[in-house]
């Protein structure tokens, strides 16, 4: 009896040390679709922490034999070695852990629960582009951090971690809120991060370079809101200071240098795209300039046949065709050209990019009154478009209103009523019967319906 007690006590233990992990309450802090106990914080591969069969077959969690803040560390530095292998699955799922560990390390109003919440929201912004629970789990962050509890747990040697924690949920949350389309509510939390960063950079143990990361991330955050914005000349200030701080960075070799300059070479391009939406002639001219620097970072970078080199390629042959030169034509030509041999190497013809490419060159083409040029490359590309879109798709439905008014600028009436017929009932099937393009297309139908031309061809009804 003694021993059959024993071991019913043994059993309650074991099944009390697995409720005790499993039952962890946080829904807060879950992504959709996750529970608390698929967040194994007790997995075998996590150092300290053990598993074993119970005598019903199941895995049951056994005691840890390193301390919950110490797992906390391990875990938070694999979710980053996963975020910079972009291993995108793996690294949220650390990242969940890491709250869990941080909830059972410090509880639930300390500002290293604060800190897991925002790594969790801005690998979500990061790795997956999921805004909703960014802003969440931002939010859960802030909360916490703005508790006067979670400040008195804060030593003086915290300072740094605590406010590096806070610039990291503000900068997250307003990223999040410009890509919800919350433009109002975005800034004053960009504006936040800003001035946090600034204060940071005072600090005596600050580390240099990731006071430099939150001052160029904060800058490009608000320069990007305010293009959201059109408030072009705060955005072009912004995206420039961002600049200067990246260049620092820039100099020599060595893989960090290489990050800063991908960046950089990113950052030239929306500057160009911003310049190029003030329209005036002097802010082309400085988009161009832009743009040549940033197609001589990304070859140096990633080499002559990389996609990087063609999406470049393909933003100055854009900007070409918003310049005003006599040969402006001729050099988006080029670049497009250019672009579209990279793709077609290293994606083949038949990919997206490459018929985005040919779509601009179509443009381009009916824009020098090269009808026939453009008219070719449209038949020869609506099979790929078919394969790759799908028939009844918005691509398929341009292509065909594309060749339509072509043959109308033409005068070939009977050609282009065929074809804007043909864009219409994909429209219709795409958009529904009251969008704006179908209103148009059907508007064009009927004027060239009732012309004398398409008119007098139409069999008489008896």
């Amino acid at each position: 009896m003694e021993s059959g007690e024993k071991e019913a006590n043994s059993d309650t233990r074991t099944e009390s040390a697995s409720s005790g992990t499993g039952s962890l309450q946080y829904p807060e802090s879950m992504s959709p679709g996750e529970s608390s106990a698929s967040v194994d914080i007790g997995a075998a591969k996590t150092p300290g922490m053990s598993t074993k069969k119970s005598k019903r077959g199941r895995r049951s969690l056994q005691p840890a034999t390193a301390p919950p803040d110490q797992l906390l560390l391990t875990a938070g530095e694999q979710a980053k070695m996963y975020m910079k292998n972009l291993q995108v699955d793996l690294a949220v799922r650390e990242f969940v852990r890491c709250v869990a560990l941080a909830r059972l390390a410090y509880g639930d109003s300390h500002w290293r629960l604060a800190a897991a919440h925002g790594e969790l929201g801005s690998a979500y912004l990061k790795l997956k582009e999921y805004a909703d629970q960014a802003e969440q789990h931002s939010l859960i962050a802030r909360e916490i951090l703005l508790n006067s509890r979670a400040m008195q747990q804060c030593t003086e040697q915290d300072k740094c971690e605590v406010i590096a924690a806070l610039i990291n949920v503000y900068l997250t949350l307003g990223v999040a809120q410009v890509a919800l389309t919350r433009l109002s509510e975005a800034e004053p939390n960009l504006l936040n991060a800003e001035k946090l960063a600034t204060d940071i950079a005072k600090l005596p143990d600050v580390n240099g370079e990731q006071a430099d990361t939150f001052a160029a991330d904060t800058a490009c955050a608000l320069a990007r809101l305010h293009v959201r914005q059109a408030k072009y000349e705060h955005a072009t200030r912004y995206f420039i200071e961002a600049m200067e701080i990246m260049k620092e960075h820039t100099e020599g070799s060595g893989k960090d240098n290489e990050e800063w300059k991908k960046k950089l070479v990113n950052l030239h391009v929306e500057l160009a795209q911003c310049q190029l939406n003030k329209s005036t002639a002097a802010d082309c001219d400085r988009a161009v300039k832009n743009l040549y620097k940033a197609h001589e970072l990304a070859l140096s970078l990633y080499g002559d046949n990389a996609i990087e080199v063609a999406e470049v390629a393909h933003q100055m042959a854009l900007a070409y065709t918003r310049t005003i030169g006599y040969d402006a034509e001729v050099l988006a030509e080029q670049w497009y050209g250019e672009a579209l041999a990279i793709y077609e190497t290293e994606m083949g013809g038949g990919s997206e990019k490459s018929l985005l490419i040919q779509d601009s060159l179509v443009k381009l083409y009916v824009r020098t009154n090269r009808h026939e040029e453009a008219q070719g490359l449209l038949k020869r590309t609506l099979a790929a478009k078919k394969a790759v879109f799908g028939d009844y798709s918005e691509t398929v439905a341009e292509a065909y209103k594309l060749m339509g008014s072509i043959f109308l600028a033409q005068g070939q009436l009977r050609n282009a009523l065929t074809l804007l017929q043909k864009c219409l009932q994909i429209e219709k099937l795409v958009f529904g019967n009251n969008h704006r393009k179908v209103i148009s297309t059907h508007n064009t139908i009927q004027l060239i319906e009732k012309s004398p031309a398409t008119a007098a061809k139409r069999p008489v009804k008896r």
